[in-house]
């Protein structure tokens, strides 16, 4: 593990931990205008790595400038090379991937919103988890992927039978 860099993604369970990873900070430098642990941002290897606080649907005022800023930032690295991905790490879905009767979380929200600024500012793929099942899918341009479950159910994905228990490595 000490090879492997490890970064929290807040969900809907880990309200209340952020003194326990203060006590754990990243061995990275995490762009200084965030706010660890609940969402930050980094570059790593020409890849711009961007985590969104996610222990709720709504993303707040701050948190959306904060993002705003972060991405057009990012994409003008992009555009001049020195960035060649922005990948996104969020718990909650961007948008609705269960069947219609499924219990499975709101979306991330101002969803309209955020679409537009990942869409504006290149994001390269979305990563989120509270679904529980694997799936890729290209929403408007936008790839998504959600990363599966260690739990001990999962929800039915709107094309699919359950699936079995998942996780997702991102190597670059």
């Amino acid at each position: 593990l000490q090879q492997i860099g490890l970064f929290p993604v807040r969900g809907n369970h880990d309200k209340g931990y952020d003194d326990y990873w203060k006590n754990y900070p990243p061995k990275i430098n995490i762009n200084s205008n965030g706010n660890w642990p609940k969402y930050y941002s980094f570059d790593y290897k020409q890849n711009h790595f961007v985590i969104i606080d996610g222990t709720g649907s709504n993303i707040g005022d701050e948190q959306l400038k904060w993002l705003t800023q972060d991405l057009e930032s990012a994409k003008a690295h992009k555009d001049q090379g020195s960035i060649q991905n922005i990948f996104i790490f969020a718990h909650e879905q961007l948008v609705g991937l269960c069947e219609e009767k499924a219990v499975c979380g709101g979306t991330l929200n101002p969803t309209k919103k955020i679409v537009e600024l990942f869409q504006k500012n290149g994001v390269t793929i979305y990563f989120h988890g509270h679904q529980h099942f694997y799936a890729k899918v290209n929403y408007l341009g936008i790839n998504i992927v959600s990363d599966g479950y260690l739990a001990d159910y999962s929800y039915t994905l709107l094309s699919s039978e359950r699936q079995p228990k998942t996780f997702v490595v991102a190597d670059v």
